[in-house]
């Protein structure tokens, strides 16, 4: 089916969030999203300090992501 949970979900993460198309999410992935958002939020500007706020969101994203989906937990 087209329109099913699994083809949405594939979809986000294929052609918004996996940045270097290498087919997996990553920490990389996340920190060149912060990028991206200080970009855009800046309208093409983007200060230092902002950058490192970006930065520390995506880094909490990204390890609170990782745990939740860290099923062995080693």
């Amino acid at each position: 089916m087209a329109y099913s949970w699994d083809n949405r979900v594939d979809f986000v993460v294929r052609y918004m969030y996996d940045i270097d198309n290498n087919g997996f999410l990553d920490q990389n992935d996340f920190l060149c999203m912060a990028v991206r958002a200080c970009v855009v939020e800046g309208k093409g500007d983007c200060s230092s300090t902002r950058l490192d706020e970006y930065k520390k969101l995506m880094k909490n994203l990204w390890e609170e992501i990782s745990a939740i989906a860290d099923d062995d937990k080693v």
